[in-house]
């Protein structure tokens, strides 16, 4: 039986979990958050300070992160990704707000109240900077790729440390090409095929041919031949798709890195 993949996003929560140290509360915060309309949690993102900003971004649904920081004037929306950046710890206090706020919200159709708690100790940036580059690293891949350049780029002006820290931290198709073939057959063959079809044939028209030729090398003749015809029969799909697909096959390479079932060949060197 296939296990379910994985939501990238959903990976980032657990590193909120872990800095919260209460997941059920992050649960909550979740769905209370993702329980507004668009229109709702827009006008509150917008309310807010860079600090809950943040949060919000770690809590949203996938969709909702790109729109909500377009949302911004151009340059806070550099200052929210280097908050973010800094995120190591929330307060229970602070989540237990945003729940609050949410639910308010809900009720009144989405006034501009402000919950009790996102005091100057709710949001810590000591400690280990790990959490808060993952968080900014899954952001930034899974919205659109020129996009993402520009507000790396803003962010590097503000914190050129965190912008380096994660350019370095990030993983993107091409990059995925240049794993070792092992790994990027254990990598394929980690992820259900409905989303495998989907992230090939995003790299076909995306990234050309000669980068989708890369991935399916790894396969049997006969496997090669079985999906370039699925990949080739889906026709015409929603970019979000193709996005979405594509965000969890790097998802799913970063936790086979972690979990030391593959390497990637660019952080060390290698001798053959």
């Amino acid at each position: 039986m296939k296990t379910k993949q994985e939501d990238p996003y959903d990976a980032a929560l657990r590193r909120l979990k872990a800095l919260a140290g209460v997941s059920p509360l992050v649960d909550d915060a979740r769905d209370s958050v993702r329980g507004l309309e668009q229109g709702q949690l827009r006008r509150w993102f917008v309310a807010e300070g860079d600090a809950v900003r943040a949060v919000l971004l770690c809590l949203v649904a996938p969709a909702a992160r790109g729109p909500l920081l377009v949302s911004l004037p151009e340059a806070q929306r550099a200052s929210v990704v280097a908050v973010l950046g800094r995120l190591q710890e929330v307060s229970r206090q602070a989540l237990e707000a945003i729940v609050t706020e949410a639910h308010a919200r809900q009720d009144d159709g989405g006034g501009a109240r402000r919950g009790n708690g996102f005091g100057p100790r709710s949001f810590h940036g000591d400690g280990d900077a790990s959490a808060g580059i993952a968080h900014v690293a899954a952001l930034l891949q899974g919205v659109d790729a020129s996009f993402a350049t520009a507000l790396l780029e803003k962010v590097e002006g503000r914190d050129p440390a965190l912008a380096a820290a994660v350019r370095k931290g990030m993983l993107d198709i091409p990059r995925l090409a240049e794993l070792f073939v092992p790994d990027r057959q254990r990598l394929l063959c980690a992820v259900p095929d409905a989303t495998l079809c989907l992230f090939l044939l995003g790299v076909l028209r995306l990234q050309g041919k000669a980068l989708y030729n890369r991935f399916l090398e790894v396969f049997s003749s006969a496997r090669r031949a079985d999906i370039d015809e699925r990949v080739l029969c889906l026709g015409k799909v929603p970019r979000t798709k193709i996005d979405e697909a594509s965000a969890l096959v790097i998802e799913k390479a970063r936790t086979l890195r972690a979990e030391g079932l593959i390497s990637f060949p660019w952080e060390e060197a290698w001798v053959s």
